[in-house]
């Protein structure tokens, strides 16, 4: 006969019978039955104009040679107090650190004088009344003016009332200039928060991947990772989970960051879309209703993090498959407000095959600043392992009102169909079988 073996699933589904959690007022009036901290780092940066310092021995994800972010203390010419952003830590286009980093002043961004074709910087371009344009504020003035394109000077400093060119020359790229005109290098304070089912395999996680992606642009201050596992599988559970839940919501609300990125790791049940609650008193999955776990998961203080968030749920596609259960989905998003919510369609979906996803997202939205919405086609067109297997849906919650707008894209990435809040939404239970 043939040889076999056997190795574990990965995918994220399963049967399991649901449990009511009676800890806590449920989260819906629809009177419907209902169905575990590590190490954290914190946040902070400060950044320099025109500044000159040290190099440090930390390397650049996009260099071999060693990098150096900007330094923490203010030169002289230090950023003036009307700026209201923060300023990057490193060169746009290099993504490195230099003895010196020009900051725009119309933008965030910072640029080396190595990608500037500086071969030696004179010390009047640190002047406090010189004023720097990067090259992507330069070209975007050029094509808002719609004239003749004029030469890059870069520097210039105002002489009565005139501005007048610093630089005799223009100065010629030497980096590599093909970065889009929006994309920087952020300095947002990142919160990576990782809630995970009791049972479920997280070594080599996605989150971790994007913790690894995101350690070389940050400081142990700027960047904060927490993996939490959750168990509510018994009342007596469910009531320590309130209380870790509690004290984790209070630490990490009382910090200010910039982004919030949460990953929930759950099995669903395959006849009903319910998650996953964790294990009974006889060790057996239970599963419960979606918005009974989404109020008890997320919890006060925890629910708060969600807001303005944007939020992964990282389990198999009978969560959306079910009209019950993706629409008790939208009804939670509606109530916790994340401003992105990312769903998957496959009925056995794996989360190692958007590791490609994952690091386009932290270097496209996270690093460089590009908006989720308007670059999530190009993702998707660099992850082709995740085009093979799965459907996505986005959703995004308009935060200054209360809409929140429904995409579903297909494996190839055409969409399929923009939803509403209200639309009722009946999924296949196929793969890649969506709304039409």
């Amino acid at each position: 006969m043939a040889r076999t073996k056997q190795t574990a699933r990965k995918s994220a589904s399963g049967k399991a019978p649901r449990v009511r959690l009676i800890l806590g007022p449920p989260a819906s009036t629809s009177g419907k039955a209902s169905k575990g901290i590590s190490r954290t780092t914190a946040r902070s940066s400060k950044t320099t104009r025109g500044a000159s310092m040290e190099t440090t021995s930390s390397l650049s994800s996009l260099t071999t040679v060693p990098s150096s972010p900007a330094s923490d203390t203010i030169s002289s010419a230090a950023p003036r107090e009307s700026l209201v952003w923060t300023i990057n830590k490193y060169c746009y286009l290099c993504h490195d650190g230099s003895r010196y980093l020009f900051c725009c002043d119309s933008c965030p961004r910072v640029i080396c004088e190595r990608c500037l074709g500086l071969v030696e910087v004179d010390p009047t371009l640190c002047d406090p009344d010189v004023k720097f344009k990067c090259p992507g504020c330069h070209e975007l003035d050029e094509r808002d003016a719609k004239s003749k394109w004029s030469p890059y000077y870069a520097f210039t400093r105002n002489e009565h009332g005139v501005p007048v060119q610093v630089l005799k020359k223009p100065v010629f790229m030497t980096g590599v200039c093909e970065r889009a005109s929006k994309a920087q290098v952020c300095a947002d304070s990142i919160l990576i928060l990782h809630l995970v089912c009791t049972g479920m395999e997280h070594r080599g996680s996605l989150p971790q991947l994007l913790h690894m992606t995101l350690k070389e642009y940050h400081t142990e201050d700027s960047l904060t990772y927490e993996e939490v596992t959750f168990d509510l599988g018994t009342n007596t559970k469910l009531a320590q989970w309130i209380r870790k839940a509690g004290h984790l919501g209070a630490r990490l609300a009382a910090r200010d960051f910039g982004r919030k990125i949460i990953f929930v790791t759950v099995h669903s049940e395959v006849t009903c879309g319910d998650l996953f609650a964790g294990k009974n008193e006889g060790g057996e999955d239970v599963a419960t209703a979606i918005e009974d776990f989404m109020h008890h998961v997320f919890s006060p203080p925890l629910h708060e993090l969600v807001h303005a968030s944007t939020l992964f749920m990282l389990t198999c596609g009978h969560l959306v498959a079910f009209e019950e259960s993706f629409m008790a989905m939208k009804q939670a998003i509606t109530r916790l407000r994340p401003e992105y919510t990312i769903l998957f369609t496959a009925p056995d979906f794996i989360s190692a095959v958007t590791k490609m996803f994952t690091v386009a997202y932290s270097i496209q939205v996270l690093i460089q600043g590009h908006t989720f919405h308007e670059i999530l086609l190009d993702l998707l067109n660099v992850s082709l392992d995740l085009r093979m297997h799965t459907d996505l849906l986005s959703l995004r919650q308009l935060l200054v009102t209360d809409i929140l707008g429904t995409t579903a894209i297909d494996a190839h990435g055409a969409i399929l169909c923009p939803l509403d809040a209200q639309d009722v939404v009946p999924f296949g239970h196929g793969p890649n079988q969506n709304v039409t």
